[in-house]
């Protein structure tokens, strides 16, 4: 594995540890946090993924407003998918190194 993808990789699981240690409290909390620190945060790129299969699915909103729910999201070029499949990420790969071989 090089290293530009270890850290990706690294920081997407930061990224992933954070959230999923943030969920239990309130989501309000994040939006407090973010004010009391200065850093706005865009609602309208904050999305929810739902993952697992009996998930309920629940709104989640933020500050007011109803997150938007999606299925895909890339992430330091790192597509995540809600069933945690890697076939798009492969899908993706294979055609840019087709791309660089031609």
């Amino acid at each position: 594995m090089t290293l530009p993808l270890k850290i990706a990789l690294r920081q997407l699981t930061m990224r992933l540890f954070v959230i999923f240690n943030f969920f239990p409290t309130k989501l309000g909390n994040l939006v407090d946090w973010s004010l009391y620190w200065k850093m706005s945060l865009n609602q309208f790129k904050c999305l929810s993924m739902h993952f697992g299969i009996e998930n309920r699915c629940h709104d989640y909103t933020m500050d007011g407003q109803k997150l938007a729910k999606t299925s895909k999201e890339r992430d330091l070029g790192i597509i995540i998918t809600s069933d945690l499949k890697s076939g798009e990420q492969l899908k993706e790969f294979r055609l840019e190194t087709d791309l660089a071989i031609r």
